[in-house]
């Protein structure tokens, strides 16, 4: 009977520690299984991390390329927006410090030459004094509307003859026509100076006579007949196309 008590004693001891140690290995396994599950959301993490961080600077970089695109925009716009004022300061630093008189008109950039110098009275022969005045006038303008920086937005020069009041309205009209046009037959002469962009003017010029219907008035409100005898150089610019790439500029 003792060794019967003894040996279930003993029985239910080595149950009790075969208890514990089950315990203690599910208790581990349950901490390796946490540790495993915690590493793989730390990596996972730091994977996230990672990618979130690329794709901010990714954000960033396109962000810049933005802005740049944008400067490079917004340069285009000024630039198309202010030819003309970039076209007409040139012509005046051009010939400020030449002993050519001329008008440079601040808005349009029409130039006036006094019709004076280049004809007398009723006549469309180009005096001598006035072949000399276009020989020193003609390549200094052309340089600049057909140079690198301004002809692709130019489309046309053109000559325009202008008379006083004096006489009819026809009559003044095909005089000035005459004017402009003998101009523009000095300019292409083989006698006349070579000068830069000579050929490419042919694609670009034109003559036209307005006679007196673009007159200039003093201040009492007369008519300035001297003034208004005059030869005068203008410039168009390509405005269709430059709106278009405006535009184009804007909506990109």
């Amino acid at each position: 009977m003792l060794n019967f008590f003894q040996n279930n004693n003993k029985n239910n001891k080595e149950t009790e520690s075969n208890f514990w140690i089950s315990y203690a290995d599910i208790m581990a396994a349950l901490l390796l299984m946490f540790i495993l599950l915690l590493t793989v959301v730390i990596l996972d993490y730091q994977e996230t991390l990672s990618m979130r961080k690329r794709e901010i600077a990714e954000q960033e970089e396109a962000i810049k390329e933005k802005n740049r695109e944008l400067n490079e925009k917004t340069k285009e716009i000024d630039k198309l927006l202010g030819v003309r004022e970039e076209i007409i300061l040139s012509l005046q630093e051009k010939f400020e410090d030449t002993d050519l008189k001329l008008e440079i008109d601040s808005q349009t950039g029409a130039i006036r030459l006094p019709g004076g110098v280049f004809f007398d009275t009723d006549s469309i022969k180009i005096t001598d004094k006035g072949k000399t005045f276009l020989e020193k006038f003609i390549p200094q303008y052309v340089e600049i509307l057909l140079g690198d920086e301004f002809r692709e937005y130019v489309a046309q020069i053109i000559i325009e003859g202008h008379t006083d009041d004096i006489g009819s309205y026809m009559y003044n009209l095909e005089l000035s026509q005459d004017r402009a046009f003998e101009v523009v037959k000095l300019i292409f002469n083989k006698d006349f100076i070579d000068f830069k962009f000579k050929d490419d003017l042919r694609s670009y010029l034109t003559a036209n006579g307005r006679s007196y219907s673009q007159a200039i008035y003093k201040e009492n409100g007369d008519i300035d007949r001297e003034r208004s005898r005059r030869v005068e150089f203008k410039f168009r610019l390509k405005d269709k196309e430059m709106i278009e790439r405006l535009m184009e500029s804007v909506g990109d």
